[in-house]
């Protein structure tokens, strides 16, 4: 929503607005350009938030003019182990992949996401801020997908191929393994949380000197948070299952119960996206990506991947471009729109890259 400082800021965004709907081009650009350059700003503030991507890449490089920054790897992502694997994309729409780096400087790889949008100018001329908000919104809107869609198939690629020790990092669910009813259950979560510490040893298979806090997030998707409010009324023992069900402590149960799903669960962050599950995009696109090798056969039917990370490593991380004015999204009038059209538009874009400096960071579940 837009809102304002003062009313004397109201009254000159409402001018500039009215002025852009002008039918003399020299009154109707200065105001679409002065217009577009006030909100860029403002909008660079309120697309990072709400980024579901942000909530895995933590490491947040900006830098300004045409060349992305170098960054010396091993050191930057706090390594110690020698040759590791990188995976980025430097294409919109492209294919993440895979670069073998040692200790050497790394160049992140960005490129643009933009979109545009369009309307009357009778509308300006009218003030009809609630059309243009509406524009807005779906300009943002489109940017913010295309983005978070980049980021997840960075993220997707990673663990699709990701082999440790000659295994996989996906594992199959307790359920999937025995062959039973699918579920998800509170033994694939303890099970994560020792997968994530195995791929973590030093050189030498052994305790590492600099530990990683382990599993610290699970991005899940509506139909595990289901399974998760069922273990409020339903046993969750794997073991000695004919004798008397065991269940969670009355305060783990109580929670679930009263806030009908759960924020966290062994100490680990939830994250409820949509557009996981079955035929959900982001688990098509973990599909496609999935190099089965050691990792659990994938049944297109019914599986769908849980992720974990370790956001304590500070293996994920993304490079934006930001203007001189520090605004990572650039907003300009469109002005492929002639006057006898009586239309008026902007489009916005913003440069940025993903990467995963660490596949040891992520693991993965079917189930």
């Amino acid at each position: 929503m837009i809102t304002f400082k003062s009313e004397e800021a109201k009254a000159k965004v409402l001018e500039l607005v009215r002025n852009s709907g002008s039918k003399d081009p020299s009154v109707a650009q200065p105001a679409q350009a002065a217009f577009a350059s006030i909100i860029s700003s403002s909008l660079s503030q309120v697309l990072d938030p709400l980024s579901i991507a942000n909530l895995i890449y933590d490491e947040v490089i900006q830098f300004t003019g045409d060349t992305p920054p170098e960054i010396p790897i091993d050191t930057y992502f706090g390594l110690g182990e020698g040759t590791f694997r990188i995976w980025s994309n430097g294409v919109a729409g492209g294919l993440a992949y895979n670069e073998i780096s040692g200790s050497d400087n790394w160049r992140f790889r960005t490129s643009k996401i933009d979109s545009a949008i369009a309307w009357s100018k009778k509308y300006a001329r009218d003030s009809r801020l609630d059309v243009v908000q509406k524009g807005i919104d779906r300009l943002l809107g489109e940017i913010l997908v295309k983005s978070q869609y980049r980021a997840f198939e960075v993220l997707a690629t990673a663990l699709g191929n990701a082999v440790t020790g000659g295994q996989s990092h996906v594992i199959a669910s307790t359920a999937k393994t025995a062959a039973t009813a699918r579920r998800f259950q509170l033994d694939d979560v303890n099970r994560l949380m020792t997968k994530i510490k195995r791929l973590n040893a030093s050189w030498a298979f052994g305790t590492p000197a600099v530990r990683g806090s382990g599993l610290t997030d699970l991005f899940i998707s509506p139909e595990a948070m289901e399974e998760i409010r069922k273990m409020t009324y339903n046993a969750v023992n794997t073991t000695n299952t004919s004798a008397t069900a065991v269940e969670l402590p009355d305060d783990m149960r109580m929670e679930i119960y009263r806030s009908g799903g759960a924020s966290s669960i062994y100490g680990k962050n939830l994250h409820e996206l949509l557009e996981l599950g079955v035929g959900q995009p982001y688990n098509e696109l973990f599909r496609q990506k999935y190099t089965q090798g050691t990792g659990p056969a994938w049944t297109a039917a019914t599986d769908e991947i849980i992720i974990g990370i370790d956001a304590s490593m500070g293996a994920f991380a993304r490079c934006i471009n930001a203007d001189e004015n520090n605004s990572t999204f650039q907003m300009l009038a469109d002005d492929q729109h002639f006057n006898r059209s009586d239309k008026m538009g902007f489009y916005g874009s913003q440069e940025e890259g993903w990467v995963v400096g660490n596949d040891k960071a992520i693991v993965g579940i079917l189930w």
